[in-house]
Parts: C-alpha cells; structure tokens; sequence
C-alpha cells in the first residue's frame, strides 16, 4: 500500500474512532440541539478561539477555555481548503451558534501580518458538518494521521 493511501485509511479510522468516542455532554453544549448523542449540531461562537483547517474535508476548533476541542468533518471536499488557509466566520450567526449546514469562508491569500488579504483576493464558501468533542490525545492521533508517515 502506497503511503498516501494509507494516510488517508489511518485517517478514516481515526475519523471513525473520534465520532464513535465523542458521546459526551459537556457544558459548553448542553444549550445547543443535538443530532445524536456523538454528534453536536451546533457550537457556541463565544466558546471559539481557533478554527484550524486539517485537510480539504476536516476542520479542528479549539476552544478558548483548557483543552477543549472539536472535530467537524465537512459534508464535502472543500477544494483549496488546507491547513494554511485562514477560517472566518462571523460570531454574529443566529443566536451566537455555528450549526451544521451553516457556511463559512477562507482564503489562502494572507499578509504578512496574519490578518485577511485586501479586497480582490479570492475568498471561499464551504458548509460545516456535524461537530464532535475530541480530547487532545485524539487531536494529536489526527495529526499524526495528516503527516506523512
């Protein structure tokens, strides 16, 4: 099996384990609906403070307090996505939640200084999936699965 191939069948298993695992109900998401027991329909914007892009079909939030995170997987590739890419979303969504179905943009042109690019640069739209809680241990098993072995 070529390594590319088996990066992308580790990180479907990971993918699997992580949803399979994530059956938990914390604080921060008891106030957001629920498709399932593993899979969190919405997140609170103020609970936010880093969207990080790990490939073209899952994105990885971190939260603002400890080590809380979750793991979206996109309901379809977002071509040009990559973990580069800079995620902007509004915190002004209905009732300060991010939803599955709910679209968000980037944009793979930056400045220097981090912050968006000026106008004319290009910006894209993908659609969030369902959110999963992942504790950082998982985090780094999905890192591992993204870098080449």
């Amino acid at each position: 099996m070529r390594v590319a191939e088996r990066a992308t069948w580790t990180r479907i298993a990971t993918i699997a384990l992580l949803v399979a695992g994530a059956a938990r109900d914390d604080a921060e998401e008891t106030a957001a609906p629920k498709t399932s027991d593993a899979a969190i329909k919405c997140l609170q914007t103020d609970r936010i403070g880093k969207v990080e892009p790990l490939d073209a079909k899952l994105v990885l939030l971190h939260g603002i307090v400890g080590k809380t995170f979750w793991v979206n997987r996109l309901p379809n590739t977002c071509a040009g996505l990559r973990p580069t890419s800079k995620v902007l979303f509004s915190s002004g969504y209905f009732n300060n939640l991010i939803c599955s179905g709910d679209a968000f943009t980037y944009t793979n042109s930056m400045t220097a200084y981090g912050s968006p690019a000026p106008e004319g640069y290009s910006y894209n739209r993908c659609i969030f999936g369902t959110f999963a809680k992942v504790t950082p241990e998982q985090v780094e098993m999905l890192r591992k699965a993204e870098s080449p072995q």
